[in-house]
């Protein structure tokens, strides 16, 4: 009966998949990135590259800044660790657009018009904060990966 029960647990999480991530955009000068925890890192044994804030957020402006000193150390990182960070980028960044066009279209009413389509660019999420330019990561190319 133990063994029945336990497969029933284990096929039912296996059937809802892995836990979906969560996202937010609180501004770099609200985390306290000394405090966070060694998991909130890419590279935990260092505490290098944090991407997660204090609540296990993948948070945009950490994964931004993150992403400019892996730029600005170019060839110090492995190929992995790049391609990870550059993921959780692209991410965060269609996480905050998403929920700009929610925030926005809330506004119209189905009375009026019907929202013009939006450019691809980051618009501000719904908590405020200052956008610096958008960090492109770089294109995954099929030589690129694993046969």
């Amino acid at each position: 009966q133990n063994t029945v029960a336990a497969n029933l647990r284990t096929s039912s999480r296996m059937a809802t998949g892995p836990p979906r991530a969560t996202y937010s955009a609180t501004p770099l000068d609200e985390i306290d990135v000394a405090g966070l925890s060694a998991s909130r890192f890419l590279l935990r044994e260092t505490r290098l590259l944090p991407y997660r804030d204090a609540e296990g957020h993948v948070n945009l402006h950490l994964c931004r800044q993150s992403w400019a000193q892996l730029g600005a150390s170019a060839g110090s990182y492995t190929r992995s660790v790049e391609e990870k960070l550059g993921r959780w980028l692209r991410h965060a960044e269609r996480w905050a657009r998403l929920e700009t066009e929610k925030r926005d279209s809330k506004g119209c009413s189905s009375m009026s018009a019907p929202p013009r389509r939006r450019s691809r660019r980051l618009a501000a999420p719904a908590s405020t904060f200052t956008a610096p330019s958008p960090i492109t990561p770089p294109p995954i190319r099929l030589l690129d990966l694993p046969t």
